[in-house]
This record gives C-alpha cells, sequence and structure tokens, in this order.
C-alpha cells in the first residue's frame, strides 16, 4: 500500500509544480509585454473654418467629413506612462455642392436670377504623417484602461487641383483651374482612448483626438480661362487653412 501512495504523492507534487511554472511564465510574460503594435480606422469630423460654408469668410476650406487611419507603436517605460510613435493620415473631402452654389450667386451677380451656374470638379484635402508622443495608462476596471495622449510631428498636407466652370444658360463663361499642391507642416494630437485587453496579447482600442494643422500653400499656379473673350490669365496665389478635424477612430492592439 505504501509502495502505491508513494507514486500519487509524486504526481501530485509534479502537477502542482507544474501548474507554477506555467503560472509563472504567464504571468511573467504578461509582465514583460510593454511593447504594442496598433492598428485604427474611423471618422475624421471638420470643425472650425476647415468645415465652414461661409463664402466670405476667408479660409473657409469647405472640407467635409472624412476617414482617418494610424499605424502605432507604443513601448510602456513606466506602469502608467509610455512612449508612441504613429503613422497617420486623414482625408477630407469638399463639399462642392454648396461651394459651387456659392461661387454662381458670386459669378451670377449683374445676370437674371437662374440665368447662371458652376460646376466644380476636385478631390479632398489630405494630412498624413509621422507623430510621437506621450500617453498614460490608467486602470478603470479589471482589464480596461484610460489611455489620454499628446502627439506633434511633421505632415504632409495636400491642397487639391479644383476646377470651376460657370455658365450663362448653357453657353460656357469661364474655367478656373487651381492647381494641386503639397506642403510640410508641423501638427499635433490632443486626444484620449480606451483599451480593452481581451486576451494575453490582444486589446480593443478606442481613439478620440482632436488633430490641429496649419499648412501654408506658397505660389499655388491659378489659371484662369476666358472662353468668350479668349484670354488666358496665369497667376500664382498663397493659400492656407487651419486644418481642424475632431477623429474618432478604433482598431486592434498587439502586445508584446
Amino acid at each position: 500500500m505504501k509502495n502505491l501512495i508513494l507514486p500519487v504523492k509524486k504526481k501530485i507534487v509534479y502537477f502542482f509544480a507544474i501548474q507554477f511554472m506555467i503560472t509563472t511564465s504567464v504571468f511573467s510574460q504578461t509582465q514583460n509585454q510593454k511593447s504594442q503594435i496598433g492598428i485604427n480606422l474611423g471618422s475624421s469630423f471638420s470643425t472650425g473654418n476647415f468645415g465652414s460654408t461661409d463664402f466670405d469668410e476667408r479660409e473657409s476650406a469647405y472640407a467635409k467629413n472624412g476617414i482617418s487611419s494610424e499605424i502605432s507603436y507604443s513601448y510602456t517605460f513606466h506602469p502608467k506612462i509610455g512612449l508612441t510613435a504613429l503613422w497617420r493620415g486623414q482625408v477630407n473631402r469638399i463639399d462642392i455642392g454648396n461651394y459651387a452654389q456659392d461661387l454662381a450667386n458670386y459669378f451670377g451677380a449683374g445676370y437674371p436670377a437662374g440665368t447662371t451656374s458652376v460646376s466644380v470638379e476636385t478631390s479632398g484635402y489630405s494630412l498624413s504623417g509621422l507623430m510621437a508622443g506621450i500617453y498614460g495608462s490608467f486602470p478603470i476596471v479589471d482589464k480596461l484602461s484610460f489611455q489620454p495622449r499628446l502627439l506633434v510631428g511633421i505632415s504632409t498636407a495636400i491642397l487639391p487641383e479644383i476646377t470651376t466652370k460657370s455658365y450663362y444658360m448653357k453657353d460656357l463663361l469661364t474655367t478656373f483651374i487651381q492647381s494641386r499642391a503639397e506642403t510640410a507642416t508641423f501638427s499635433y494630437i490632443v486626444g484620449a482612448g480606451l483599451k480593452l485587453d481581451v486576451s494575453n496579447s490582444v486589446s480593443l482600442l478606442l481613439h478620440i483626438d482632436r488633430c490641429v494643422a496649419r499648412p501654408n500653400w506658397e505660389n499655388v499656379k491659378v489659371t484662369g480661362i476666358g472662353h468668350i473673350t479668349g484670354t488666358v490669365d496665369i497667376n500664382n496665389y498663397d493659400f492656407e487653412y487651419t486644418f481642424t478635424t475632431n477623429n474618432i477612430i478604433g482598431g486592434l492592439g498587439f502586445r508584446f
């Protein structure tokens, strides 16, 4: 009987030893996971003059709501503080409906009502670049944490090509072509987010940020064509808009 009990005791000891080793290994692995790769996608909401359709306001950009995305790397050097770097981009199309109507009202001054119209062809503004900064991580409940962040960087801002055509009745009067331009600009993000750990290596992410940049495009070529007079005028202008958007993005984080 003694010979039978001894192997059983050994098995019990081995079992708890193995469980202790597994638990210690998992805990150690979790504690050492200081890095994270994040992939996020969401919406970009235009605010201020960037989204304004006030034709009399010089800096009204007629920007519509768009999309925003980012790929980030984060490193936790303190239990509640870390560094993060990311590439982000956003695209905000132009509200060509309101813009064309305001231009029609402007060009149509002095003509009988309803006889003039304007068509607009363009794409949208874009802002993309590298940013870096600091973030915090503060537990709310088990596996859920609050993460404020502040980032700064240099972004490339693109002013799209815009072609406008004005008509009197069905006759084409003028065509204006504003050339595409791009420039580098300082940008920053202030925001906060939530992180929910769904496993030892995967998290669900949600960020609400405010992104601001003020690009200045210099010497942008604008070509004016008078179809009745047969004239062509080429001029260079400076454009400056303040990109102000509130972004809501979500995605996955992979810790290692």
